[in-house]
C-alpha cells in the first residue's frame, strides 16, 4: 500500500514532514501536546476513530490503522488538533462531548490563512474514492482507560471544519459538504457558585436550530429555543433560583419538529446567598477591652467567631492580617507592634469575613491601646521613722505617704491589712493604718503600694517593715540582801534592786512610794539603788515594780514583797 504523507506543526510553529502507513512501514506518529497534525487523507478514507488513553487510533477504509501517540492530554479533552487534507481542501476534525457522531462544518476558501496553507495537500490520498455528498457520521469510540479525561456515557464526538477551498458551496454559510446535525452541548463547565451578590445565572451552548432547550435546577425550570446560528442561551434571575444548597443542572434538548429528547447533565450549581457570621470576642472597644502593657507584650492577639472555613481579614492602620475560621467557629489573629505600637491611643479596626461562595460580612470597631502605667512611690525616710513599728505606734495608728499620678487610687497592704487612698491634684497621697490595725507580735513584713490605671496597667512600690509590739522586763527581789529580806543593819546603807529587760529600753522602779530610774547595760540588765531614807522602818512588806519603756509599751515586772526591818 502507498504511504500516506503527513505534516506536524508543534507549538513553536516548527514543521516536521514525513510518511506513514506504507507496506511494512511504521504506522505510528508521536505527537507532542498542542501540536497540529495534518494527514493527506479525505473524509471518505476513514471508517472510525478510537481513543485509548492519550492515543488516537484512526481506522482507514483500506484496513490500515494509523496511531497518533500523545494526541490527547490528561488535563483537557484534547489540546492537539487534527486535520485531513486532500485536493487542496483542509478539514479540521474536532472531538467533543456529544451523541457520539461526527459533525462537519464547511467554510469557503476565504477562511484559509497562510499558516493553514502549511498543512494543505494538493493531491488526493488514493486510499478510496470519496464523493462529496456522501459522508457518514463517525462516532469516537472510547477504547481503553480514559483516566481523568473520561466524560461519561455521552462519549466523545468527532467533528470537522473545512477550512480550505473546494469543499463548500461558496456562500460562507457553512451549508456545503453534507451538514450533519449540530451536537447538543452546554458551554459552562465546572461548578457555578451563586452568592448574595450574583444578579442572575446565565447558561448557553449549541443545538440544532429550533431545538427546544429546557433547563432544570432543583424546582426551577426555564426554557428557550436554539437560534438559526445553532446557539442557545438562557438567563435565570437569582430570585428564581432554588434555595441555598448544592444543585445539579439537567438540560433537555427536544429536536425541532418533535422526536425523542436528549438529556445531558450540566454544571453543578452551588447556591449560598447568606453572608457569613463574623464578630470580635476580645480586644476591641465594644467588648470593653483595653490593650495594656501586659497584653501588648509580644504582640496583641485578637479573637472572634465566624463561619467555619471563611477568611477573616483585619485592617488596622492601613495594614491587614488574615486567617481562616477554624472548624469550631473561632479565629485568632496576632497583631505585631509595627501595626499597634506602644502608647495611649484608640485606632479603628475593620473585620472582613468572606465565605467560600464569596459572600462578605464587614464589622467595624476600635482598638484602645494604653501601655503607659501610672507613677507611684513611697515617701523616703522610712515607716514609723525607723521602719520598726512598736506597740505604742501600732496603738496610735501608723501613717504612710508617697506620690503618684494625680487622681489615681493607691492601695496599701501591710501585714495582711489593706487600706486605700487617692492622690491629690499634685500627686501627693497619705494613708493611715488605724489604731491597733496591725496584728501584734514580733515579725518582718513588707509595705506594698499599688495602683492600677484604666487600662489595667499595674504600678507598685514596696518597703521592708519590722513589727515588734512585745516588751520584756523582770525584777529579782528574792536576791535582795541575799535572802529577799532587809533588816535594820542592811537598811542602814540602802538596798539595790536588779532585773532584766530588752537592750535599749529604759526601766523605772516604784518602791515604797518612791520612783527610781534604773541603769540598763548593753545586755539589758538593769539595777537601781534605793537609799536608806526611802526604806520604811519597822516590820513591813513592800512590793517593787519595774517598768520598761522606750520602743515598746510599758510593761510591769513585780518582785516579791520585801519584809521591812
Amino acid at each position: 500500500m502507498a504511504a500516506i504523507d503527513y505534516v506536524v506543526r508543534d507549538g513553536a510553529g516548527r514543521l516536521v514532514r514525513g510518511t506513514v502507513g506504507a507496506t511494512g512501514a511504521n504506522n505510528v506518529i508521536v505527537v507532542d501536546t498542542s501540536s497540529e497534525v495534518s494527514l493527506n487523507l479525505a473524509r471518505g478514507d476513514i471508517d472510525d476513530y478510537r481513543r485509548i488513553g492519550n492515543t488516537l487510533e484512526i481506522y482507514l477504509a483500506d484496513g490500515r490503522i494509523l496511531v497518533l501517540e500523545g494526541f490527547f492530554s490528561e488535563v483537557r479533552v484534547t489540546e492537539s488538533r487534527l486535520y485531513l487534507s486532500a485536493n487542496n481542501e483542509l478539514v479540521e476534525i474536532t472531538f467533543s462531548e456529544s451523541w457520539g457522531r461526527t459533525n462537519y462544518a464547511h467554510y469557503d476558501a476565504a477562511a484559509q490563512t497562510s499558516a493553514e496553507g502549511e498543512l494543505l495537500f494538493e493531491t488526493s490520498s488514493g486510499v478510496v474514492t470519496e464523493t462529496e455528498t456522501t459522508m457518514a457520521a463517525m462516532p469516537l469510540f472510547l477504547g481503553g482507560g480514559l483516566g481523568s479525561t473520561a466524560v461519561g456515557a455521552a462519549g466523545l464526538a468527532a467533528g470537522a471544519a473545512v477550512i480550505g477551498g473546494g469543499g463548500g458551496d461558496g456562500d460562507g454559510d457553512g451549508g456545503g459538504g453534507g451538514g450533519d446535525p449540530i451536537p447538543n452541548t452546554v458551554n459552562n463547565t465546572g461548578d457555578i457558585i451563586i452568592n448574595g451578590e450574583t444578579a442572575d445565572l446565565s447558561l448557553g451552548g449549541r443545538a440544532e436550530p429550533g431545538t427546544v432547550v429546557t433547563v432544570t435546577i432543583g424546582d426551577t425550570v426555564a426554557e428557550t429555543t436554539a437560534g438559526e446560528d445553532g446557539t442557545w442561551a438562557i438567563t435565570i434571575p437569582a430570585d428564581d433560583l432554588p434555595a441555598d444548597g448544592d444543585h445539579q443542572t439537567i438540560i433537555e434538548f427536544t429536536p425541532p419538529g418533535g422526536g425523542d429528547p436528549e438529556t445531558i447533565t450540566g454544571p453543578g450549581i452551588i447556591i449560598d446567598t447568606v453572608a457569613p457570621d463574623a464578630g470580635f470576642s476580645t480586644g476591641v472597644v465594644s467588648n470593653g477591652d483595653i490593650i495594656n502593657a501586659a497584653w501588648h507584650d509580644g504582640g496583641v492577639e485578637l479573637s472572634g467567631t465566624g463561619e467555619a472555613g471563611a477568611t477573616v481579614t483585619l485592617a488596622i492602620n492601613g495594614q491587614t492580617r488574615s486567617t481562616l475560621v477554624a472548624d469550631d467557629g473561632t479565629w485568632f489573629v496576632s497583631i505585631p507592634e509595627s501595626i499597634l505600637p506602644e502608647g495611649e491611643y484608640t485606632v479603628p479596626v475593620t473585620l472582613t469575613a468572606t465565605d467560600a461562595a464569596g459572600n462578605v460580612t464587614t464589622v467595624t470597631d476600635a482598638i484602645q491601646v494604653d501601655t503607659d502605667a501610672d507613677t507611684l512611690s513611697l515617701a523616703p525616710g522610712g515607716i514609723a521613722i525607723d521602719d520598726i513599728i512598736n506597740d505604742v505606734e501600732n496603738d496610735t495608728g501608723v501613717t504612710v505617704s508617697g506620690s503618684a499620678s494625680p487622681g489615681v487610687t493607691v492601695s496599701l497592704t501591710l501585714a495582711g491589712v489593706t487600706v486605700t487612698t487617692q492622690a491629690d491634684a499634685d500627686g501627693n497621697w497619705t494613708a493611715n493604718f488605724g489604731p491597733g490595725a496591725l496584728p501584734p507580735g514580733e515579725y518582718d513584713t513588707e509595705l506594698v503600694a499599688t495602683t492600677i490605671d484604666g487600662g489595667g496597667n499595674v504600678t507598685s512600690d514596696r518597703a521592708p517593715v519590722r513589727v515588734d509590739t512585745l516588751g520584756e522586763v523582770s525584777i529579782e527581789t528574792a536576791t535582795v540582801e541575799g535572802d529577799g529580806m532587809v533588816n535594820a543593819i542592811e537598811a542602814a546603807d540602802g538596798i539595790t534592786l536588779t532585773g532584766a529587760t530588752q537592750p535599749g529600753s529604759s526601766v523605772s522602779v516604784a518602791f515604797a512610794g518612791g520612783t527610781y530610774t534604773a541603769a540598763v547595760d548593753a545586755d539589758g540588765n538593769w539595777s537601781v539603788d534605793v537609799p536608806a531614807s526611802a526604806i520604811p522602818s519597822g516590820e513591813t512588806t513592800q512590793t517593787a515594780t519595774a517598768t520598761a519603756a522606750l520602743l515598746h509599751k510599758s510593761l510591769e515586772g513585780r518582785g516579791s514583797p520585801l519584809p521591812g526591818r
